[in-house]
């Protein structure tokens, strides 16, 4: 497990997150980590292994930030946490959508 996926299994107290803009670093990890991964995605099996990772319901990368950094965030971060993650899903959803039609 990478340093950046077992910041997904810890809160965002854990990780001494306290500020928007600490929400937004975490957030711009994530999307360079996902780039990365979905620039390698060149045929089927890799697309879906991808899809799987970020887009699974029980352990993909975007539940896993629903669960450990949104629901228990502080009032103040919620919002930030939700604005990013709205981003990031929208990002990943097109990204994955491209790979497939490329594919």
């Amino acid at each position: 497990m990478s340093n950046s996926d077992s910041k997904q299994i810890q809160t965002l107290a854990a990780l001494g997150v306290t500020s928007a803009d600490q929400v937004n670093s975490l957030f711009g990890e994530l999307r360079a980590q996902f780039d990365a991964q979905a620039a390698t995605a060149g045929d089927e099996n890799l697309w879906k292994a991808l899809r799987d990772r970020w887009l699974g319901r029980k352990s993909g990368v975007l539940t896993l930030v629903t669960d450990n950094w949104l629901k228990p965030s502080s009032p103040e971060l919620k919002r930030a946490v939700g604005a990013s993650l709205n981003e990031l899903r929208t990002h990943v959803d097109a990204q994955i959508e491209a790979r497939r039609e490329a594919i």
